[in-house]
């Protein structure tokens, strides 16, 4: 994910409809591999774990935590 990042970030510094579909392809790809990464894990563990009635506020929790970079 990191030499997409840097793909992206060298995409940028030129100008052109090609280094623009560079920079889409690089973010697909970047998206991909977030997805199938571990990232997703704190989502997919908190609507799992928690009891029905709670499931909605313990989702929120992760999402604001997994948002705020803690």
């Amino acid at each position: 994910m990191f030499l997409f990042s840097m793909g992206l970030g060298v995409t940028g510094s030129f100008q052109g409809g090609a280094s623009d579909r560079a920079a889409l392809g690089l973010l697909l790809l970047w998206v991909i591999a977030y997805s199938w990464s571990a990232a997703p894990i704190g989502f997919i563990a908190a609507g799992e774990t928690s009891t029905p009635r709670l499931r909605a506020q313990t989702s929120a929790v992760a999402f604001a935590c997994q948002s705020s970079c803690l």
